[in-house]
């Protein structure tokens, strides 16, 4: 467009946002007048039809009086940014979705040995919520009696990861299953210890 088009037309700028977006536009904006400067972002159309995403700054600028007298501002084409945001949350979602309904359950715990993570398949493999697996410790569920020394001298640094490492976990419903782990220690740029990442296979099966 040119400057015209919106200098001649006071409702240019706002037809021209995208429908969805003007409701939020139309109660962000009046909020200008209590904090001074603002920032949204929506979705503009341009001349050729598309729409891209703009970051809009505004800034209201008053006389000596303190009255309001104008509202200053720029935009910015975040159209990129956005896609990227859009890619970024399709392969999270992906990541997501492959990672609770693996064949296999995961865990992760902290330096304590407290659960921080766990995936769908581990929770039905125990029949815990998320919520009662979280913030457990990770020897609450494991019946082999070595089990809590072992973790805590890996996270120590004492002792290497483990594969093939067949122990028995608690059920919520106390029955006991079979299970096959594998660890990592979780490290930082440092190296520094941060925790453990495990895999859990049910071998009820295999046992039988």
């Amino acid at each position: 467009y040119n400057a015209a088009e919106f200098i001649r037309d006071s409702s240019f700028w706002f037809v021209h946002i995208h429908p969805e977006d003007q409701p939020i536009i139309s109660e962000e904006v009046p909020k200008i007048f209590e904090k001074e400067f603002h920032a949204y972002e929506y979705r503009f159309r341009c001349k050729d039809g598309r729409y891209i995403w703009m970051s809009d700054q505004m800034k209201l600028v008053r006389d000596n009086d303190g009255n309001p007298m104008e509202i200053i501002g720029f935009w910015l084409d975040i159209t990129e940014r956005k896609r990227a945001e859009e890619v970024l949350l399709e392969s999270e979602a992906r990541f997501k979705e492959l990672y609770d309904m693996a064949p296999i359950g995961y865990q992760e715990y902290d330096t304590s040995g407290r659960i921080t993570r766990v995936n769908q398949t581990d929770l039905d493999i125990l029949g815990y919520s998320r919520e009662e697996m979280i913030g457990q410790y990770i020897w609450k569920i494991n019946r082999d009696e070595v089990a809590r020394e072992q973790i805590l001298a890996k996270l120590a640094g004492e002792l290497p990861s483990g594969r093939q490492l067949e122990r028995t976990y608690i059920r919520k419903d106390g029955t006991l299953v079979p299970v096959l782990i594998e660890d990592r220690l979780i490290t930082d740029e440092r190296g520094k210890i941060k925790g453990i990442r495990c895999t859990v296979q049910d071998i009820t099966e295999r046992k039988r």
